[in-house]
């Protein structure tokens, strides 16, 4: 676990409002910092230019990491300062670039899109449900204990997304319903 600060320049939202809006509008604060989870960062590649040096780097890290902060708290700590000159984000979930559409594919309609169930099985761990199992959980109502920490994609026999569960008092409660009880 990593602390970051963000700037107030950011996008992160302070009592509603995004905390670039109300810079703008000549407030003065400090954001602060956040928990988050940086569980890879290569560095790839360095270039040293006459009044420069470069650095790219590759990171995978948790939801609502800011690799701004990152990039100049990295400048802070060498004493050089830094800042971000380029970001390219590869992967999103369970989604890579080679799932990704181009943009004249896109134009072009020239996809398919994905179904919710497929969406879900590839961003939550999937959970198979049994038919008594479906019903239940159509009803709102918790099932057994899924033994783990993450939330997961409850899947009916016939591959359709019932219910998003998450472990809680001995429980795995519905924290979000698909299906309704027939």
């Amino acid at each position: 676990m990593l602390n970051v600060h963000h700037q107030s320049v950011s996008a992160v939202k302070v009592g509603g409002e995004r905390a670039y809006d109300r810079v703008r509008a000549g407030e003065t604060f400090e954001l602060e910092a956040r928990s988050v989870t940086i569980s890879q960062l290569d560095i790839l590649a360095i270039r040293h230019l006459a009044a420069t040096t470069e650095v790219d780097i590759e990171v995978t890290c948790s939801a609502g990491t800011f690799i701004r902060a990152i990039a100049r708290d990295l400048g802070d700590g060498l004493g050089v300062g830094g800042h971000l000159s380029a970001l390219r984000r590869t992967r999103v979930a369970g989604f890579s670039e080679k799932d990704a559409v181009s943009f004249e594919d896109l134009k072009a309609q020239k996809f398919t899109a994905l179904g919710l169930s497929d969406v879900a099985r590839v961003t939550f761990t999937p959970r198979e449900l049994s038919v008594d199992e479906v019903k239940e959980l159509s009803f709102g109502r918790p099932l057994s204990e899924n033994g783990n920490t993450v939330i997961n994609a409850a899947m009916s026999p016939d591959n359709h997304l019932i219910a998003l569960l998450k472990d809680e008092g001995g429980k795995a409660k519905p924290i979000a319903v698909f299906a309704a009880a027939n």
